[in-house]
């Protein structure tokens, strides 16, 4: 993980989409020092690695999955010789791209052609249309939370691309975290050995004069009053899709003036218990309560929106989950025929407001959240993923809340959560009517339209004018 992503692309000056579109010509490409990109190509399947490189808001991410055991074996029967292990295969490639990656211009094609192929696609989608204008609209045009359009990866060039990739791959700067079912001091020698020995000055060629914030990001502030959206796309398929967005915590409690969820429930709570202070100055405090109000508020959502009022199959409530940018947001999505689109946006309003008024938290609720939330940590530990996630940004100051009491306290944590606690933190969310940014994208006929004749259904005769009477 190499901290920075489309966040430093923009304090740093950097092309627009540069990082993005670099990162993903560096996953087109793969020409190392001597060796070509097929080369290279074929070292990964022999060794059966798998590569991803991709940028986001916060961070250029380089994944990489691969087997422990010996692969890429040579020879046959008595001549036969062990291939070297997958793991120490991956170190060799990442250490090549650090320090010898060939940027190639037919690599940029291919990255700028999946952009391109994205951002059209985007434009036949209705849910991410609907999407992109209400993040434009929230985010006052913040390039760094929207989709890149054509335009912006046409103007991308490979100097573009490799200034700014490579200004990010400073070995001072790199988190490596390998997870793994492997012999430990090996690995630690082969990390010593293959990344530990990259010079400290590789790519410094790249870098430019960082500001002193540059790892403090923090989102756009939400104009207020909130705001009501409506988008057409024409399309012959019929169907709606409702938002309800606003402002949130980011993914452990970080709200975009600097103050933690925790640090409000400390100054607000005047008759908090010496008990209750400990708990809430936990690290994991804010990230186990933004879980258990995510779990709730998406129960009680399916239990109004679906089960009781039938407007929709599928209402969701996710958070976005940044970890260094402080701040983030919250988005109901809601699919739903076109008659019934508005009333599902109301009833999705109505539920997040019930949360705070009339239906508020119960201890019912809560436990069920809990069982959920901690029966879900304890699957996804079984996955070597899931550990990768939690291990990323250990070591960045940047999220100063992110340490090792995260992964071995969460199940105290969340156990000892009240419904007091996620109550209160329910004030920092934008659930006021006025805060709530909505949005309904929908469909229209093209004009003229004539639905083929498969389409056209024949009225049905009324009951008892078939001969023969009703039951034939």
């Amino acid at each position: 993980v190499v901290p920075g992503g489309r966040d430093a692309e923009k304090k740093l000056g950097f092309k627009s989409g540069s990082m993005s579109v670099g990162a993903r010509a560096m996953q087109e490409g793969g020409a190392f020092g001597k060796w070509s990109r097929e080369q290279v190509e074929l070292f990964c399947v022999d060794h059966l690695l798998q590569v991803e490189i991709q940028c986001n808001e916060e961070a250029i991410i380089i994944d990489f999955v691969f087997p422990t055991t010996n692969v890429g074996n040579t020879g046959f029967g008595e001549d036969a010789e062990l291939g070297i292990t997958g793991t120490e295969a991956v170190m060799q490639i990442l250490r090549e791209i650090i320090i010898g990656f060939k940027w190639e211009e037919d690599a940029l094609g291919r990255s700028k052609s999946s952009f391109r192929s994205a951002h059209e696609g985007l434009q036949k989608n209705l849910e991410g249309m609907t999407t992109e204008l209400i993040m434009e609209t929230m985010t006052g045009q913040d390039e760094r939370f929207l989709s890149i359009d054509v335009d912006t990866v046409n103007a991308v060039t490979l100097d573009d691309a490799k200034n700014a990739v490579m200004s990010q791959l400073s070995p001072s700067e790199l988190e490596v975290s390998v997870v793994g079912d492997f012999d430990l001091p090996v690995v630690l020698e082969m990390l010593r050995y293959y990344i530990g020995t990259v010079p400290a000055d590789t790519n410094s060629e790249y870098r430019t004069k960082i500001p002193d914030n540059i790892m403090e990001g923090t989102m756009p502030t939400l104009s207020l009053p909130g705001k009501r959206l409506d988008l057409e796309l024409v399309d012959s398929d019929p169907r709606a899709v409702a938002y309800v967005a606003g402002s949130a915590p980011n993914l452990w409690g970080y709200l975009p003036d600097g103050s933690t969820l925790a640090e409000r429930l400390l100054k607000e709570d005047k008759k908090a218990s010496d008990y209750d202070k400990q708990r809430r100055s936990h690290p994991l405090f804010s990230n186990a309560v933004l879980s258990l109000i995510s779990e709730i508020t998406n129960r009680r959502l399916f239990s109004n929106v679906r089960e009781r009022k039938q407007l929709t199959y599928d209402a969701n409530f996710s958070l976005t989950g940044f970890e260094r940018l402080k701040g983030g947001w919250f988005l109901v999505t809601v699919t739903a025929s076109k008659e019934k689109a508005e009333a599902a946006l109301e009833a999705c309003k109505e539920t997040i407001d019930a949360l705070r008024t009339t239906s508020k938290i119960s201890q019912d609720n809560i436990e069920s959240a809990k069982r959920v939330v901690i029966n879900r940590h304890e699957g996804e530990l079984r996955t070597a993923r899931y550990w990768a996630e939690m291990m990323s940004g250990l070591q960045q100051e940047s999220i100063p809340l992110k340490g090792p009491l995260a992964i071995t306290d969460f199940n105290a944590v969340v156990e000892a959560i009240t419904t007091k606690d996620l109550q209160m933190s329910l004030s920092c969310f934008g659930f006021e009517e006025s805060d709530l940014y909505t949005a309904i994208g929908q469909t229209v006929l093209p004009e003229g339209y004539v639905p083929p004749e498969d389409d056209i259904v024949p009225t049905a005769p009324m009951v008892g004018m078939q001969r023969g009477g009703a039951l034939h």
